[in-house]
């Protein structure tokens, strides 16, 4: 997955300030989302998966997580491609 993804990276951003990586993965996150909502709703109305309400503090731990855990990862990783190559750097993970 992160070795196809590096080098795709790679290969049409060439240089580091040609993409706005926070942009790129808002649009990845808003597009997995608008994909995956019709699935998650299928699983919930046939019992496969049943959905319950959460309250607020699991909703703001879940968005420090996914901000610091995910999103700031992800544009570092992405800026280490830019810099070096898809090679060293995963590699490293």
């Amino acid at each position: 997955g992160f070795g196809l993804a590096s080098v795709l990276l790679k290969a049409y951003s060439p240089r580091d300030d040609s993409v706005n990586y926070p942009m790129f993965f808002g649009f990845l996150g808003l597009f997995h989302t608008a994909l995956c909502l019709p699935i998650l709703f299928v699983l919930d109305q046939t019992g496969a998966e049943t959905f319950g309400h959460v309250d607020r503090q699991l909703v703001l731990f879940l968005t420090v997580n996914g901000l610091f855990g995910t999103v700031l990862s992800n544009v570092l990783w992405a800026k280490a491609i830019a810099l070096t190559s898809p090679l060293t750097v995963n590699l490293g993970t």
